[in-house]
């Protein structure tokens, strides 16, 4: 018997009378009412009204943020992978809409190739990359990505979100020739989607990656920084919900991609990484790549290169593009 007086044979559905040595008969009156009250009590439980249900993540954000001040970025983040697997009630992955931010109608904004751009993992995919088309010189359309504004809309698997993006890739684009442009962890996903064209035959005209860390174990540790920054950054903008729907996104899309690593490509690739390192980052913070491609350094940090820089951000993708043949267009 246990230290509170209650035997732990009955738990496991043991009638303690039954067992030799009990002193006591199962077909005693205590034991004959015993079935008919553990019977009552199932019939109650399967016959009354259905309890609620629990969100099991209504606590994420609150538990994140305090990790994050105890200083764990680390384990900040696999919090948000392990509570972006509960599962959905209703789940149907569909990207929203591409947003238009230059060009599509004459003159500078229509001299190159449409730049169809992926953000990092927030809810403001056109802030993001505002200022960068503004300066870009040609059209500008970016892609959101599914998740970030619906919990059921967050994809269950890579090949899953792949095709979706491609599609809606490829619609914004329309007949002209479109260069992909990844953000931050965005570029996981653009490059993705430049293989699935690859093989589909409807390769892109390059891929352009924005300081893009190379998705290994070794950069985990600045990436779960970089993260946790950008989701700390949000936090004033957005409500209780909105915040959670940004949180179980990013831990979405970081577990899909945690075993993903980028393969080989024929699409012309640049990556333009900034030249500035965030404060607490790790010493191996410059963005590397790989695979095959050309790189160069901007002004700026991670963040204040698509903002307070820009302009020579987009100057350098200018200038790359100029002398990549397959990214000018047919007259």
């Amino acid at each position: 018997r246990s230290n509170v007086g209650i035997d732990p044979r009955s738990d496991l559905g043991i009638d303690p009378r039954s067992q030799p040595g009990s002193g006591l008969r199962p077909e005693s009156p205590a034991g004959s009412r015993a079935a008919p009250m553990l019977g009552s009590r199932t019939q109650l439980a399967a016959e009354g009204p259905a309890a609620p249900p629990v969100d099991a993540t209504a606590g994420v954000p609150a538990l994140f943020h305090a990790i994050l001040d105890a200083g764990r970025p680390e384990l900040a983040m696999n919090l948000l992978i392990s509570a972006s697997a509960a599962p959905l009630a209703e789940r149907a992955v569909r990207a929203p809409d591409p947003i238009p931010l230059a060009g599509g109608g004459g003159g500078e904004g229509d001299d190159g190739p449409v730049l169809v751009c992926l953000p990092s993992y927030g809810p403001f995919p056109d802030l993001e990359f505002l200022a960068f088309a503004r300066a870009a010189g040609t059209a500008v359309t970016v892609v959101p990505l599914p998740g970030f504004a619906s919990l059921g809309a967050r994809p269950d698997s890579l090949e899953e979100v792949t095709a979706v993006l491609a599609g809606r890739a490829t619609e914004a684009a329309g007949e002209r020739p479109f260069v992909l442009v990844g953000r931050s962890s965005g570029g996981h996903l653009a490059h993705l989607i430049a293989e699935r064209l690859e093989r589909d035959g409807n390769p892109a005209a390059g891929l352009v990656l924005l300081d893009t860390y190379e998705n290994d174990h070794n950069h985990d540790e600045l990436r779960a920084n970089l993260v946790a920054t950008g989701l700390t950054r949000m936090r004033a903008r957005l409500d209780p919900d909105a915040e959670r729907t940004l949180m179980l996104a990013a831990g979405t899309y970081v577990r899909l991609l945690h075993h993903w690593h980028p393969g080989p490509l024929t699409t012309p690739s640049l990556l333009v990484a900034a030249a500035d390192p965030l404060p607490g980052l790790p010493g191996s913070w410059r963005a590397t790549r790989s695979v095959p491609h050309t790189r160069v350094e901007v002004p700026g940090d991670h963040f204040s290169m698509l903002n307070v820089h820009a302009r020579t951000t987009a100057e350098a993708v200018r200038t790359w593009l100029k002398l990549t043949p397959r990214s000018r267009p047919s007259r």
